[in-house]
């Protein structure tokens, strides 16, 4: 039994860590316009964090990318700066409600299939002689414990995935690759006009 309560709190633990990411690729020419159209469009109403190809990271609002240009004002003042696109190498958003419905449907499906799976290794319960014995099969187990581990998963799924949100990232592909180690830090430092 022990060994099952281990494995159900592993797989919880998996589920509470696993976070959607959703990564797009910007190519120059006539296909940008498309992209850049949903960047502007989650830039308008979100905070970004925008990384340069040189590494610098920071943080922006109303955020409009162009050809050309982006614009933004940095997040938390009235600074307004502008950089050559170009020089952009991912531009990063969080939704939290999107994070919300995604984790209401992972939590149910994970715990679904978490419980039928505990529910099918248990197997059928032995025969009994005595007046008040309950057995149940194997297939009755996967369906009770998936029903209740999947309830349980649609409960707290929506707040785990509202705390880790959904990530939209929009990944230039004209700049330079960001060393791996710089990518991690994303220190937050303003761009030099």
């Amino acid at each position: 039994m022990k060994t099952k309560i281990s494995f159900v709190t592993t797989v919880v633990a998996a589920l509470a860590l696993t976070g959607c990411v959703h990564t797009r690729t910007v190519h120059p020419g006539d296909q940008a316009t498309l992209s850049f159209a949903g960047i502007n469009t989650l830039g308008a109403r979100r905070t970004a964090t925008v990384l340069l190809a040189d590494g610098r990271a920071f943080k922006a609002r109303s955020l409009q990318v162009a050809g050309d240009s982006t614009s933004w004002f940095y997040a938390g003042t009235d600074h307004f700066d502008t950089i050559a696109t170009a020089e952009i190498h991912e531009v990063r958003f969080v939704r939290r409600g999107q994070g919300a419905l995604e984790g209401f449907f992972l939590g149910l499906g994970g715990g679904a299939a978490t419980g039928a799976l505990l529910g099918l290794i248990d197997g059928d319960d032995p025969s009994c002689d005595e007046f008040l014995c309950w057995r149940f099969t194997a297939e009755e187990k996967a369906i009770v414990l998936g029903g209740v581990l999947g309830g349980i998963g649609a409960l707290t799924g929506p707040f785990v995935g509202a705390g880790k949100g959904s990530r939209v990232i929009y990944r230039f592909s004209g700049s330079a690759p960001v060393p791996p180690a710089i990518a991690k830090g994303l220190q937050a430092s303003r761009p030099s006009p």
